[in-house]
């Protein structure tokens, strides 16, 4: 999770990740001093095939902005099988799914957005595979 000037990294049953089952991330506390209210959570294999990303974010001024990124590290090559997006905001929304492989080049596999103020969802839309299969 990020803003302009603040990082904030979670690992998996690390420090900053409130929930002990392997494979669930969450975190809760602040983002510098814009968002005073953050609960995001991401979940993967051994509990979920694929990924999901939830978050509810409260920013203290209408100019805010943050990034959440999620990341799943598998030797195999493992593109989620589904990309969903669904909640509400006051400002707007992108959703991009992007894979990195061993070497680090980030490849987009599919994008989702932008959506306005007020309630939004987006079906799973086609996804590019990576050329190199990672």
């Amino acid at each position: 999770m990020e803003n302009n000037t603040n990082f904030i990294s979670v690992f998996d049953n690390q420090a900053g990740d409130i929930n002990a089952l392997t494979g669930v991330v969450t975190y809760s506390g602040t983002i510098g001093n814009d968002w005073f209210v953050n609960v995001t959570t991401g979940i993967t294999d051994p509990v979920l095939t694929g990924m999901d990303l939830n978050s509810v974010n409260v920013s203290s001024t209408s100019a805010a902005s943050t990034n959440l990124k999620m990341w799943f590290f598998d030797e195999q090559g493992f593109v989620p099988d589904t990309m969903l997006i669904g909640g509400t905001t006051t400002g707007t929304v992108t959703y991009n799914a992007i894979i990195q492989d061993s070497i680090g080049n980030n490849t987009t596999i599919g994008s989702l957005g932008a959506f306005g103020a007020g309630a939004f969802s987006a079906p799973d839309p086609p996804r590019a595979q990576p050329a190199n299969g990672t």
